[in-house]
């Protein structure tokens, strides 16, 4: 092992560990595709025909899992990861990349950059995939109904996040206001949450009333489908929209700022916010939704971590006891 690049053995062992995942999957494939037809998918959905495509959904969800974790358990033990670099590099200010992609400055846990960087890229690129190939998913569908309790997660997230603002030295001057705001937050998550399960009705079944059993286009009782004509307009809007505001605070932001660096997605979301922004051009899109889950999620983690692990400024000093 002497002499070798420690960094190369590091993503060859990843490789190596993604491959065996990926072949214990294989093996085990035909007694793990019996599971989801034993799991109570029925409870979770308003439509009992919808059955049999949730089921095949699972199972292709899964494939693409085991297919997508192969191709990158090969790039990194063929070590492509560090051909497609050195060629890269000829070309590209790879310092300047990684400094972009994987930098914190509010975060000491360097893992951080990389593993929204990873998480958030692997799983836009497989929901997108899914979608070339199998095309947009079942609205209201078996995905919906299991994804959206994330909304749930993050939200509660957010809330452990608020008790970590008095121990971080960087927020020591603003406390109160970024108290307020993880709480907006995780109020907004919340309130998605509560929407998407139609306030416990996909939950306990129980029937719409008033209003929302005469003018819901779903006959819901949730506020967002009362304006279902609108999504085909309000989808772009908010994914191009978001998608941009981000770019432009990433690359023309002014100075330093704590209180915006925290609540500003990291630019290692760049490519998921990119894809999210991409999906959003199909209106009310599934897909679109469930990426919105993945961010929201990855999201608060980062939020959670960067006042648990805060990265001290060298001038500011930390109290002493």
């Amino acid at each position: 092992m002497a002499g070798r690049n420690p960094e190369i053995i590091k993503y060859r062992l990843v490789g190596v560990i993604l491959l065996i995942i990926s072949l214990v999957l294989i093996i085990l494939f035909s007694d793990l595709m019996i599971l989801p037809e034993r799991l109570p998918v029925r409870r979770v959905s308003l439509n009992e025909q919808s059955f049999p495509e949730s089921i095949h959904l699972l199972k292709t969800l899964f494939f693409y899992i085991v297919l997508v974790s192969m191709a990158f358990g090969l790039f990194f033990v063929l070590d492509i990861y560090h051909l497609f670099l050195r060629f890269f590099g000829n070309y590209v200010d790879r310092d300047g990349i990684k400094k972009f992609f994987l930098n914190d400055r509010l975060c000491s846990k360097k893992y951080i950059p990389m593993f929204l960087f990873v998480s958030g890229t692997f799983f836009g690129t497989l929901l997108q995939l899914f979608f070339i190939i199998n095309g947009e998913p079942q609205q209201e569908g078996f995905m919906e109904h299991i994804s959206e309790w994330i909304l749930l997660f993050s939200a509660f997230v957010m809330l452990i996040s608020t008790l970590k603002v008095s121990t971080s030295p960087n927020f020591r001057d603003s406390r109160k206001i970024t108290v307020l705001l993880i709480l907006a937050i995780a109020a907004g998550l919340f309130f998605l949450f509560g929407e998407e399960i139609s306030w416990g009705q996909r939950v306990f079944g129980f029937e719409s009333f008033g209003i929302f059993k005469q003018y819901n286009y779903q006959h819901e009782t949730n506020l967002h489908n009362f304006f279902n004509p609108m999504f085909t307009l309000l989808y772009p809007l908010v994914g191009m929209s978001s998608f941009v505001i981000f770019c432009i605070f990433w690359f023309f932001k002014k100075g330093q700022s704590d209180l915006i660096d925290l609540f500003l997605p990291p630019p290692s979301l760049f490519f998921l916010t990119f894809i999210m922004a991409c999906t959003a051009y199909m209106g009310h899109s599934e897909i679109y939704e469930e990426l919105v889950y993945v961010f929201a999620l990855l999201y608060s983690i980062r939020i959670l971590v960067c006042l648990s692990s805060p990265k001290i400024d060298p001038g500011i000093q930390t109290p002493t006891s």
